[in-house]
């Protein structure tokens, strides 16, 4: 039987803690808001603005020859 845990969430709002599950009783708890918020931290600067800008067309990448 497969078994799905949701957790509604809102924009803006804080990532709640999750379960990984290892197998049917044992889970490890993930960090979810501190881990995306250390990995964003590692992000460049200019991609942060990128993703962080409402107008990304501004942004757009050039493959120059």
């Amino acid at each position: 039987m497969k078994r799905a845990f949701i957790e509604p969430v809102a924009v803006g709002g804080r990532l709640p803690d999750m379960p990984l599950f290892l197998d049917p009783e044992r889970y490890v708890p993930v960090p979810l808001e501190d881990t995306y918020t250390a990995a964003f931290a590692a992000v460049p600067k200019r991609w942060q603005s990128v993703l962080e800008s409402s107008d990304r067309a501004e942004h757009s990448c050039r493959i120059s020859k």
